[in-house]
């Protein structure tokens, strides 16, 4: 079962009239199920990055039925789509957009005694990672997958035409935009599953201001709430918090401050968590998760 396999760079106009517009949204993104069944309606959330209150998304869902607003949708056949996230263009300004690619499965199928025990090795599939990275500085992915069986085996791909590899640590050598895969390989009959995301490889300046500044999420329960506190490394304080988050986790409290509390969510769902931190300087960095809810 392919989960996610493409993704397309969002539309950079060159037009200085074009420039407020292309600030509507820092990074494009979304993220859905990485199981779809035909007639069973589903949600592809966005978790886009930055954006202004007012920005206007439209989805395509790739099966010839009319663009929406509505996130929400549901496949009468199976097949694979190409499903398209955009914020529309104005005043000649061209559309901005990401575009995934899914497999919508007739699911009876798949449902047959033993074959969902035998062949869907973890019951959530996903990593987190820092989406901003320097060429020569190590990269640590973190393998979020949940469920899993105890003989569930994982390799990594990380889209630089370098060797797979069992180890969640790289080291880019060249900037660029990469698709990096977390994989359960095919065994037994059964398919390879794997879900990809992209990362931005930046050839970074260094200069005695911004130089080390970092920060990672660290998430806790307490009680029927999630906690999520942005540690920082490096920089110079004071630092400014920015703080989004899935659509279906909003309003959460302490925006603009190191720690925010959001609701648990729901079992089986998707969720993410992204913080972006300025220091004096205006040097900048950020760092976001996804975890399935409970």
């Amino acid at each position: 079962m392919v989960l996610i396999s493409l993704y397309s760079c969002c539309v950079i106009p060159v037009s200085s009239k074009c420039d407020p517009y292309v600030s509507t949204c820092f990074n494009l993104q979304f993220v859905f199920p990485d199981r779809i069944c035909v007639n069973e309606k589903i949600t592809f959330e966005n978790t886009s990055v930055a954006c202004d209150t007012n920005t206007n998304f439209v989805w395509n869902f790739g099966d010839s039925t009319p663009v929406s607003a509505d996130p929400s949708h549901t496949y009468t056949k199976a097949g694979t789509f190409r499903v398209k996230l955009f914020i529309p263009g104005l005043d000649s300004c061209p559309d901005r957009e990401i575009i995934k690619s899914i497999d919508v499965i007739d699911c009876p199928e798949f449902n047959c005694p033993g074959r969902i025990d035998s062949c869907f090795s973890c019951s959530f599939l996903g990593f987190n990672f820092s989406r901003n990275v320097c060429v020569g500085k190590e990269t640590v992915f973190e393998n979020r997958s949940t469920g899993c069986s105890s003989n569930t085996g994982f390799i990594w791909n990380f889209g630089d035409l370098s060797p797979s590899s069992t180890n969640p640590v790289h080291t880019y050598t060249h900037a660029g935009r990469y698709i990096v895969k977390l994989i359960t390989p095919q065994r037994s009959g059964c398919p390879e599953r794997f879900i990809s995301d992209t990362i931005n490889v930046m050839n970074c300046v260094k200069t005695d201001s911004c130089e080390g500044l970092a920060v990672k999420i660290v998430q806790a329960i307490s009680g029927n709430n999630r906690v999520f506190t942005a540690t920082v490394t490096g920089g110079t304080a004071p630092y400014q918090y920015s703080w989004t988050t899935s659509a279906n986790l909003s309003p959460f409290s302490g925006q603009g401050t190191n720690k925010i509390t959001t609701p648990m969510g729901q079992n089986g769902a998707v969720y993410s968590v992204t913080v972006t931190v300025k220091d004096r300087h205006n040097c900048s960095t950020m760092h976001n998760i996804y975890y399935p809810g409970n």
